[in-house]
């Protein structure tokens, strides 16, 4: 089985993301930093939920997260 361009594309934010925020100024990487990196592993959790369960409900809740 093939996987989703989703996870692929998800898993390759998380990776792009993580070296973004290694180079936040110390001040920041605590703060901000935390917070971007806890909000896309959230919509990564999600996205995976939703395939385990065929939910769509699951999805459109990682939806609903990602838009805010």
């Amino acid at each position: 089985m093939q996987e989703s361009p989703l996870f692929i594309k998800t898993d390759e934010l998380l990776i792009w993301l993580v070296r973004c925020t290694e180079k936040f100024p110390k001040s920041q990487r605590f703060r901000m930093a935390r917070r971007i990196e806890d909000a896309a592993f959230s919509f990564q959790e999600l996205i995976q939920a939703a395939a385990k369960m065929n939910s769509g409900v699951a999805l459109i809740e990682a939806d609903v997260q990602l838009s805010t």
